[in-house]
């Protein structure tokens, strides 16, 4: 009997030492992958943050003067439709300068929030200058 309970003492032995290696083995690819998966996630993440926070002066810029030229042409256009309509029961626009900024202003709120409440949520400035508006 000594001699079988030897062997199965070796027998488990060394399944102990197999089993051992290959958990140890499991443990260490389970630590390593998400290493690897955490570390790529954020080198996305930090690159996404860097395209998301930094907006150049140069691009920010554009956008303002292209909104603000078609915000100009808008108002200047409603400006000669309303003086036609006006001009045709006789009367006239007697300060066209206070006029134009008062409906330069009116369109300039409409503009902005019409175009971000928009499908597309950017105005024709931000488009150009391949801007994003997010919340």
């Amino acid at each position: 009997m000594s001699v079988k309970n030897e062997n199965n003492e070796i027998k488990k032995e060394e399944n102990a030492k197999i089993t051992s290696v290959d958990t140890s083995s499991q443990e260490n690819l389970k630590t390593d992958v998400p290493k690897t998966k955490d570390a790529v996630d954020s080198k996305k993440e930090d690159k996404v943050k860097d395209k998301i926070g930094k907006i150049s002066v140069k691009d920010s810029f554009i956008s303002i003067i292209i909104d603000q030229a078609i915000s100009v042409g808008i108002s200047a256009v409603v400006l000669f439709i309303i003086d036609g309509i006006i001009h045709l029961f006789g009367w006239k626009i007697a300060n066209r300068e206070g006029m134009f900024i008062i409906l330069f202003v009116i369109v300039n709120i409409i503009y902005n929030t019409i175009l971000h409440k928009s499908k597309a949520s950017n105005t024709f400035g931000e488009k150009l200058a391949h801007l994003k508006l997010t919340k």
